[in-house]
């Protein structure tokens, strides 16, 4: 029984490999295409190669970027000053995709570095849920002193930007 086993695998295997080999034959004087059913992959070098990744290049758009990562690929100090602020390895560029001011995410990377709260969290709350910085810190930081914490973020987030460009309103002179 053992034997029958034995020679029934074996067949079957030389039946896929027969099958698998003839997939990939090419006749000769005959361009080099496959079987209809092989999945026979062109090799990196070729021209076929080169087309794909080419047609791949093409048919992925480029992402659009939002106001505040423009203005940190116009102005390279400014980006440079806020990448200091973040912790080591992060990509400005991911970071601040989705805010809509760049004083709001000024504001929100001084938040994250002065509270030790992750900035991955504050842009949830304020891109995500659409919070203003003071509510964000209230929610991830209930018990903090969260209005004078946004009031000195923003203030922190003037004085980086200058006076041309302010932090939005957080509510951090109002009543929440």
């Amino acid at each position: 029984m053992p034997r029958l086993l034995t020679a029934f695998a074996t067949t079957v295997m030389m039946v896929v490999a027969a099958q698998s080999a003839f997939a990939l034959q090419v006749a000769p004087g005959s361009a080099a295409r496959p079987h209809a059913g092989a999945t026979a992959k062109a090799a990196p070098g070729t021209p076929a190669a080169a087309r794909r990744r080419a047609a791949r290049r093409k048919a992925a758009p480029a992402p659009k970027l939002s106001r505040v990562q423009l203005a940190l690929q116009r102005d390279p100090d400014l980006a440079a000053s806020v990448l200091q602020r973040l912790p080591a390895g992060a990509r400005i560029m991911d970071v601040s995709a989705g805010f809509e001011d760049i004083g709001q995410f000024v504001a929100a990377v001084n938040a994250s570095r002065a509270l030790g709260i992750p900035m991955h969290e504050f842009r949830r709350r304020m891109v995500g849920d659409r919070m203003p910085l003071l509510l964000a810190i209230q929610d991830l930081r209930p018990k903090s002193n969260y209005r004078a914490d946004a009031m000195r973020a923003e203030e922190e987030a003037r004085t980086l930007l200058g006076s041309a460009a302010s932090p939005p309103l957080t509510l951090a002179k109002g009543k929440v």
